[in-house]
């Protein structure tokens, strides 16, 4: 077919085409990639069962059949709008969302679902397990920096395809639909559960910061299954009433947020002793590698940025900014933070669970207001998460939707407000109803691993639509990610010698993908002018991404992986199931 950039090319005509259909209100068709197959029945009485041959091989076909970028520029003409009128002249139809955002505003996004109330916590135990030290600064860079392996990949995807998806849509195109519907399962089931936990700590944070601030309510609790609930619906109205508003609110609390930590920091610059931070790494440097893969699940959300990418002004050009700025800034602010506390404050004489009370208590900084402004900072903090989390969900839930693969309410854009308001309202819903859980905390150990999931499809996604054959580095990429995981979970049980057998077989895997042919990726529009981002350095950076994130999730809990190979199973019964009720 056609490649992006000779569609491009031909943009305006294609986007005049858009406007003229969506203006006589014409329903688009069905993307092309959900008709083949079975779905539909071919012309001339001709059955598809004729020509495809088998069930078993049109179960196949229909599973791993791929997006092709024509249908993402057919859901969402592209279009940079810099008007400053609501609503806009531009936004074309009832179906389009209203591009509002900046890269500041998407990274104020990406900052928001990165620092929640662990930055107060994370350094502790970092710093104490595996007796890291001063070293555990080094742990926050190395971990800015793999991120920014797998934010580099999803740069390139989100701005080459700017619609509502994210990692799902990337999975459509690059492996197909099957693996695409088992990865935004996996995810939504993070973001969920997440919003359900984040909101009953967020009413925790909330009972003891007004406890510490006010003396008149000193030992009261409030109720986390209604304060929890009660928040998740106050921001899904406040979401439902137009983008703005919620990048709005964002702003105003993640500045503030980042005002307390910054200010903290400032204090307690002035009460560092240089003896503490001698020696860096009492226990050798082993221990700092093994503390990297720790905090970097602290730097889990900037992916949220990429599910804006239908709202933003300029996708190609703010989308990569707002990912790098944003790791960037967060590893700045966990590698300070970090450096302060230990240098304030012994590292074995942090408290795990609360290292800035120690830090700033009577024993060593003794600033006593430090404690009350921590606990406001944690509120502010969550709410930020949790605003963005419940964003990200329903521009998930649009993206599915617009393919057949949900009720096809949830795709439907409000033609005044410019949001997706019954998805917005499910996801609210859900989360409402999980915080409202009693045994909700139980299920902290099943999270993350679809995230990382998420995070391997992205980076491997690059690296197939760049090769010469996809198919083979396919195979190589799901055999590297099994060893890599295999290297972590694996070896762990086994021992040393298992570890090694894994990481050798995994660096001639790797080996293999570097003598494959990959393109440079670059297309060029009729003016000249880069259409989107590329990441550079291919395959190197797509796939020290794919590593990292394939080895933090065989660290994950076994609790992790039993609920997502659970997952898994129900998603594809399902799907087979469908697709068999629609072949026969």
């Amino acid at each position: 077919g056609s490649s992006f950039a000779t569609l491009a090319q031909g943009g305006h005509d294609l986007k005049l085409a858009l406007w003229i259909g969506k203006t006589r209100n014409v329903s688009r068709p069905r993307p092309s990639w959900l008709k083949d197959d079975f779905f539909t029945p071919l012309p001339g009485g001709q059955s598809q069962s004729a020509i495809s041959g088998s069930l078993l091989t049109r179960l196949s076909r229909s599973a791993f059949r791929k997006k092709h970028p024509r249908d993402i520029i057919m859901q969402c003409a592209e279009k940079e709008c810099d008007c400053e009128t609501s609503p806009c002249p531009h936004d074309a139809g009832e179906e389009s969302l209203s591009r509002r955002l900046t890269w500041a505003s998407l990274t104020l996004m990406g900052i928001g679902a990165c620092v929640g109330s662990g930055i107060f916590v994370i350094v502790g135990k970092a710093a104490q397990d595996p007796s890291t030290g001063p070293a555990v600064c080094f742990s926050f860079m190395f971990a800015s920096l793999a991120c920014i392996t797998t934010g580099l990949s999803y740069a390139e995807l989100a701005s080459r395809y700017p619609v509502s998806g994210s990692a799902y849509l990337y999975s459509a195109i690059a492996f197909g639909e099957l693996p695409a519907v088992i990865c935004g399962i996996n995810l939504l089931v993070d973001y969920h559960v997440g919003a359900g936990l984040i909101a009953i700590s967020f009413a925790n944070y909330l009972g003891s910061a007004l406890s510490l601030t006010f003396a008149g309510l000193h030992g009261v609790h409030l109720p986390s299954q209604v304060v929890g609930p009660a928040v998740i619906l106050l921001l899904t109205f406040v979401h439902c009433r137009g983008v703005s508003h919620g990048a709005g609110l964002n702003a105003a609390l993640v500045t503030t947020n980042m005002a307390v930590l910054w200010l903290i920091i400032v204090v307690g610059i002035g009460h560092v002793d240089q003896e503490n931070l001698t020696p860096v790494a009492p226990h050798g440097w082993n221990n700092v590698a093994v503390s990297t893969s720790t905090v970097m699940f602290s730097f889990v959300g900037f992916d949220s940025v990429c599910n804006a990418a239908e709202e933003c002004k300029y996708p190609q050009r703010d989308i990569p900014i707002g990912i790098i700025l944003t790791l960037l800034l967060c590893g700045a602010l966990y590698t300070t933070l970090a450096w302060v506390l230990c240098g304030i404050c012994p590292y074995m004489e942090l408290d795990p669970s609360a290292p800035l009370v120690t830090a700033f208590g009577p024993s060593y900084a003794n600033v006593p207001w430090v404690e009350g402004i921590v606990g406001w900072g944690a509120v502010f903090g969550l709410s930020t998460v949790l605003l963005v989390g419940l964003y990200c969900q329903s521009r998930f839930y649009v993206g599915m939707a617009r393919d057949g693969l949900m009720v096809k309410k949830l795709a439907e854009i409000h033609p005044t407000l410019k949001t997706p308001v019954a998805a917005q309202i499910t996801c609210g819903l859900i989360a409402a109803v999980l915080a409202a859980s009693p045994s909700l905390d139980t299920l902290a150990r099943f999270l993350n691993i679809g995230t990382l999931f998420a995070y391997t499809m992205v980076c491997g996604g690059v690296l197939v639509l760049r090769a010469a054959r996809p198919g083979r580095v396919v195979c190589l990429e799901m055999l590297l990610s099994v060893l890599v995981a295999g290297a972590a979970r694996i070896g762990s049980v086994l021992g040393l010698g298992a570890t090694q057998v894994f990481a050798c077989a995994a660096c001639v895997v790797a080996l293999s993908i570097f003598r494959e042919s990959f393109s440079s990726g670059k297309q060029v529009a009729a003016g000249g002018e880069q259409t989107f981002f590329v990441c550079p350095l291919v395959p190197l950076i797509p796939l020290m991404g794919l590593t990292v994130n394939s080895y933090l999730m065989g660290e994950c809990h076994l609790e992790a992986w039993l609920r997502f190979f659970g997952v898994t199973g129900v998603v594809l019964i399902l799907y087979l199931a469908r697709a068999w009720r629609a072949a026969v």
